[in-house]
């Protein structure tokens, strides 16, 4: 057999244990006490001719020929006193067939089938009413008189199979792992019908085997469920495998051996767990599988992404990513689409805008079409469509953008708005008309959480204007003791602005950033909520503050809306020489191959030239100067647009090169 536990591995071999991996509570090397890892698989001295080999957290055990077991490690788990041992006999005296380890508790299973645990109870996972945490020295019995063959243990959860194959859980449900709509702690019997073979617990979710069948519950964040969608569910629902014989479930991800000698798994790729070749999260930038011609513009939503090809304008459209809100062409059932799909096979356009869960392209004609997420009537209509046209007013729209169940857009100078528009109570289906700033006509506008910001023209000469929620005054670059929810100009202090300044504000967030250009050379500015670093410095100014990001590159004289990007965590934008810099978190890898945050904007991929850019809410897309598109970070729903993601449903595993 073999086990794997946080960060190690283990394994039997002609009766003997061999470990490997992380050391440092001597979970691998029970006689290393210097806590190294151990990179080369080296032998655990174990009494007696072992047969089985258990792991999980920071622990591991096994089970001899004699039925003896004997772990070694963290064997307290988190509860005090800590204990970190070498290989000590579980309960001298006391025979068992099978151990569950997990991060927080153990359980084993007795010669006979009763079963015993020990360690953290805070959410009874030890299988009793009460919340007692035992040590190794002093496991308890569980409550109940059920027999059990087979066990599985997660964190603060715990599920065994009972010699009437009936299918028991207990601890947590906190997520739906328990398979019980309530959440409750209490002993749930799963399914009545089965008969139940084999069970596993991953972080937060279930997944068992009854009659053959493979049945899935709890949290579906990441697919793992595998019912092709990423909605969880807490009840036993329909199975989504037949002919089943092992499973096996992780951190966001399950896999079954089926009686064929196939294997199946599904959920998160994020390194190329599920074994199907392919890995979602993207260190590097991946080619979008566009159709050929030239990228004009990219977009990026908080999970998806859009972009208009063609040789001249107007342009075809195309959308990759996810799909719950029919968010990438406004028909399309599919949740997901990880390459591009068209958009429409009769309107083009000439600009793009996405928001959270909605998109909306600027036609050929003047009108905006939106597709989508409606909710707010972000469309431009009430009720249940994911497709609507807004027309234009008296004058044709000029410009589009579209934040978070908001669209804005631009007529002869004015603004209009309609959706969950900052400053609003309700929300208007229809454009709502709010004018120009004094006799200043809107050039462009950005849509942050609660504010918009934007350029406006004074007989050429751009100013910034902005309006805002009192909570989000401060994104919005008023001080503390202003705030409008009419559009009035800010930040006066920043003039002149230059001929090409553009501004852009964290759709999803609560920042915003500035280029001008008032000499010879660009200049970045950044304000707004700093939580991240995604300001480009280490600590948050004032509200109404403005700040230049650190060790700045030589920008850009030539300032354009395509070259300037900021999401939620993280802020990009283009130099002067095409190269791009990023700065902010980047846990996904959106800002890089290294995840982590920094306030320094940092080169990416050297060597390559940069034209445009686009940040979403965890993934960065942008166009190189040969016009192809490339996007990175995280690919969940298919973000990148090369055919990868996370699967919501089985695929076929164990690919060998």
């Amino acid at each position: 057999t073999v086990a794997v536990g946080d960060e190690h591995s283990c394994g039997v071999r002609s009766g003997s244990v061999y470990c490997w991996g992380r050391n440092d509570f001597m979970q691998s090397l029970p006689d290393d006490l210097s806590g190294a890892a151990a990179v080369s698989i080296d032998k655990v001295t174990v009494p007696g001719t072992v047969e089985r080999v258990f792991a999980g957290g920071q622990t591991t055990c096994a089970i001899n020929a004699d039925h003896e077991a004997y772990c070694w490690g963290s064997l307290n788990f988190e509860v005090a006193p800590r204990r970190i041992a070498r290989v000590t006999r579980l309960m001298p005296g006391t025979r068992f067939t099978q151990l569950a380890i997990s991060e927080d508790h153990a359980c084993a299973i007795k010669d006979g089938g009763a079963v015993v645990c020990w360690g953290a109870a805070s959410q009874q996972q030890l299988g009793q009413s009460n919340t007692m945490a035992r040590v190794f020295d002093d496991p308890q019995p569980i409550e109940g008189p059920e027999l059990f063959v087979a066990l599985a243990a997660g964190t603060e959860a715990t599920c065994g199979i009972t010699v009437a194959r009936k299918l028991v859980c207990w601890g947590s449900g906190s997520r739906g792992q328990l398979g019980s709509p309530s959440g409750a702690q209490q002993s749930v019997q799963i399914g009545t019908t089965q008969m139940w073979s084999r069970v596993a617990i991953g972080y937060n979710h279930t997944c068992a085997i009854g009659d053959g069948g493979v049945y899935c519950w709890g949290d579906n964040e990441d697919g793992a469920l595998g019912n092709g969608t990423f909605i969880s569910r807490r009840s036993l629902g329909m199975p989504i495998l037949a002919n089943a014989t092992e499973i096996t479930a992780g951190f966001g991800v399950t896999c079954a051996l089926l009686s064929s000698g196939g294997a199946r798994c599904w959920g998160s790729n994020v390194q190329g767990e599920l074994g199907n070749g392919k890995i979602a999260h993207k260190r590097e930038p991946a080619l979008v599988a566009l159709p050929a011609g030239t990228v004009r513009q990219i977009v990026a939503g908080d999970h998806h992404a859009c972009a208009l090809v063609g040789a001249s304008s107007p342009y075809t459209a195309y959308c990759w990513g996810l799909n719950t809100k029919k968010q990438l062409d406004g028909t399309s059932a599919a949740v997901t689409h990880s390459t591009p799909v068209l958009v429409s096979t009769t309107t083009k356009f000439t600009q793009l805008a996405a928001g959270i869960m909605h998109t909306c392209g600027l036609a050929a004609g003047g009108s905006i079409t939106c597709w989508g997420e409606n909710g707010n009537s972000e469309l431009g209509i009430s009720g249940l469509t994911s497709l609507h046209t807004v027309n234009a007013p008296s004058s044709p729209w000029s410009y589009v953008a579209a934040g978070i169940y908001t669209t804005c857009a631009i007529s002869a100078g004015q603004l209009y708005c309609w959706g969950a528009y900052p400053g609003l109570t309700g929300s208007p289906a229809t454009p709502t008309n709010l004018g120009k700033v004094g006799s200043w006509e809107w050039s462009t506008i950005s849509i942050g959480r609660g504010f918009a910001v934007g350029i406006v023209l004074n007989a050429g000469t751009p100013h910034l204007a902005a309006f805002a929620t009192d909570a989000n005054k401060c994104s919005a670059g008023f001080t503390s003791g202003a705030t409008s929810t009419a559009p009035v100009e800010i930040l006066s202090g920043l003039q002149p602005l230059g001929a090409t300044a553009v501004v852009t504000a964290a759709q999803n967030g609560s920042h915003t950033c500035l280029q001008r250009n008032p000499s010879t050379t660009g200049i970045v500015t950044c304000w707004g909520n700093n939580n991240s670093k995604q300001l480009g410095v280490t600590t948050a100014p004032a509200c109404g503050v403005v700040v230049e990001p650190i060790s700045s590159p030589t920008w850009s004289a030539t300032a354009a809306p395509s070259r300037l990007a900021v999401a939620s965590d993280h802020s990009c934008a283009i130099a002067g020489d095409l190269s791009l810099y990023c700065w902010g978190s980047y846990d996904s890898y959106e800002v890089g191959s290294t995840p982590g945050g920094t306030a320094m904007p940092t080169p990416l991929f050297p060597g390559t030239n940069w034209v445009q850019i686009a940040t979403g809410l965890e993934h960065t897309c942008g166009v190189q100067s040969d016009g192809k598109a490339y996007c990175w970070g995280a690919n969940k729903y298919g973000e990148a647009g090369d055919g990868t993601q996370f699967e919501p449903a089985p695929v076929v595993a164990g690919i060998v090169p």
